[in-house]
């Protein structure tokens, strides 16, 4: 096969980037040939095949919204690639033919290249299967989350995202998202693609809550490898949170809770994100000296902050769709803590491999990692039902082989019948 893998981003910034490329290496080790597929970013990875990458509408040293320093005629310029690249649909055209392409696996897509890379890979008959990160499908702000709270309102229309300012806290910003979305549902964009792949069951069972059809979506876990026994044995002496900072992850009410343990270190590993001077402003209010920003960390320098750890810490105040920065730490044989949202559960069995917690609630926090920190046997027989569960469910070559059957369904159900 020849699989064109396509996301907006050709570098790591997050957990799809890290899912791409590992993918990536996967299927080639398999004996097929993987094309990459993104949009032109400065910080991109290098390739051959960056001729045929989609130039950055305003910017291609800015990576987030954040950094970008726009007058009115680039935020135009921005919105209407946004609504519909006809740029990425010329260009996906180009690479199919000329690579000959037989399936497109379309990672994160939203908002750069969708949906005009869609209409170009199935106006050339290719079959897409599209993994979903995320919510957009159903949420205009991608993340079912409103004031702190998980918010469902736009099932019953998407104008709730226009009246509450769900992206930016901007009208404008949630009315141009609100109209992409109604231009993608009236070009029936998710109807021309074979399959649509989710990491986590939560994901699979919201998607046909919302009136997608169960036989287009197709659950396949995240996988991760999992690291030597010797190596997950290894004992630590800190609290890890790894992953973007963004309020939604819920790290604010992870570093109150350290106001309460102030005998626990935690470090934080992440992006830096709009989430920066909030958990900032915590740390200053509460004087603590037991909390370490490390920053962003590179894959040698996070798995030595893995190692060091005792626990790894998923605060999240959304419906998280199987972090990666969860399956790290059960590969690494760490008890994980929790919230109990999106499809935690499906990774943390509370009091097996670790603790369940309500979000948004930094005294219950505080109290659980005091409870698991008090007990060094209970940490050892939870931190070794992590990684059996890592083992079992999120197996690399589990994952391969049913990513394998679907695209060679999908490609078997697009040719002619004789």
């Amino acid at each position: 096969m020849r699989i064109l893998i396509c996301n907006n981003r050709y570098f790591v910034s997050g957990g799809p980037e890290r899912y791409l490329f590992s993918i990536m290496r996967m299927i080639e080790e398999n004996g097929h040939t993987v094309i990459p597929f993104a949009v032109d970013f400065a910080r991109n990875e290098p390739t051959p095949y960056a001729k045929y990458f989609v130039p950055h509408p305003v910017d291609r040293n800015a990576v987030y919204f954040r950094e970008m320093q726009l007058d009115r005629r680039q935020k135009l310029r921005l919105l209407l690639a946004t609504l519909y690249s006809f740029e990425a649909r010329r260009r996906v055209r180009d690479i199919i033919r000329a690579e000959r392409i037989d399936l497109v696996y379309a990672l994160q897509i939203d908002n750069y290249l969708s949906p005009g890379l869609i209409d170009g890979a199935h106006s050339l008959g290719v079959p897409i299967v599209s993994r979903q990160s995320d919510f957009h499908l159903m949420c205009p702000a991608y993340h079912f989350l409103r004031d702190g709270r998980p918010c469902e309102e736009c099932r019953n229309g998407l104008y709730h995202a226009v009246k509450y300012r769900c992206l930016k806290g901007s009208v404008a910003v949630s009315a141009g998202r609100v109209l992409g979305m109604y231009l993608e549902r009236g070009l029936g964009t998710v109807g021309k693609i074979s399959a649509l792949v989710t990491p986590s069951d939560f994901l699979r069972r919201k998607l046909i809550e919302f009136g997608h059809s169960p036989d287009k979506v197709c659950h396949i876990p995240t996988p991760i490898a999992v690291v030597p026994p010797s190596t997950s044995s290894e004992g630590g002496d800190y609290l890890l949170y790894t992953g973007n900072l963004n309020p939604h992850k819920g790290v604010r009410y992870l570093v109150e809770a350290m106001h309460h343990l102030p005998q626990v270190r935690l470090k934080i590993a992440g992006q830096a994100s709009e989430g920066d001077a909030e958990i900032g402003a915590v740390i200053e209010r509460y004087g603590l000296r037991n909390v370490e920003m490390v920053g962003f960390k590179a894959a040698e320098d996070l798995a030595a902050l893995y190692r060091g750890a005792v626990a790894v810490v998923a605060p999240a105040l959304w419906y998280e769709n199987m972090p990666h920065s969860v399956l790290e730490g059960m590969a690494y044989g760490k008890p994980i803590i929790a919230s109990n949202i999106g499809s935690l559960p499906e990774l943390v069995e509370d009091r097996v491999n670790g603790l369940l917690v309500e979000p948004a609630d930094s005294r219950h926090l505080a109290t659980a990692i005091a409870d698991l920190l008090s007990s060094p046997q209970t940490m050892a027989r939870m931190g070794a039902a992590s990684r059996e569960r890592a083992l079992r469910n999120h197996s690399v070559s589990v994952h391969y082989a049913r990513l394998h059957q679907l695209f060679r369904w999908c490609i078997d159900a697009k040719r002619p019948q004789t």
